[in-house]
């Protein structure tokens, strides 16, 4: 594998539900394999499944239907079925973000893998590849996972509260001062 990045911070905007939003992330590591562009999320504690879920993450993707709530019952609902169908966006939204800013110049097909690192021995390390996406896919993505989160996101209706999922978030949180919702 060829090493690309390290630590690669990218971005997009896009229109969503009427907003202009910057979509960020910062990959741990992109490598050219096998033909093929690699985003890798190196993961240092937590269960492999609570990322995975142990499904074709892009198959669930493009079974499944989500739509934008209106209602905060709703948003929590869409978050619950996200989180359990699919388990974390982190590396779909990676892939999305490196084909947003490299399609016109970068042919390669993306694939992503998290890299699971519990102990110091080689054997020790568990990785979940996740096949080469498409532009369908990629598409399908923004369509069906982000066009609803963000819609709830910038939704004045829906107000702003911490993921149920994530009880700790809160503690590791950027913005706990300024929303203070998690501080006790």
């Amino acid at each position: 594998a060829v090493v690309e990045a390290l630590e690669k911070g990218m971005s997009c905007k896009e229109n969503i539900a009427g907003f202009g939003v910057k979509i960020k992330g910062f990959a741990d590591r992109i490598q050219r394999k096998e033909g093929c562009i690699e985003i890798i999320d190196y993961k240092t504690g937590g269960k492999p499944d609570r990322y995975t879920r142990g499904k074709k993450l892009w198959d669930t993707i493009i079974e499944e239907t989500f739509s934008p709530p209106l209602t905060l019952e709703k948003d929590k609902e869409l978050r619950k079925n996200i989180y359990e169908k699919i388990g974390s966006t982190q590396l779909a939204i990676y892939s999305y973000l490196y084909y947003k800013t490299t399609k016109e110049k970068d042919p390669f097909p993306i694939s992503s893998a998290f890299y699971f690192i519990r102990k110091t021995k080689e054997d020790d390390i568990f990785k979940e590849i996740i096949p080469a996406q498409s532009e369908v896919e990629l598409e399908t993505f923004r369509e069906k996972i982000l066009t609803p989160l963000l819609s709830a996101i910038t939704n004045p209706e829906i107000p702003f509260y911490p993921d149920p999922l994530e009880e700790n978030f809160c503690n590791y949180c950027p913005y706990a001062t300024i929303c203070r919702i998690g501080i006790k």
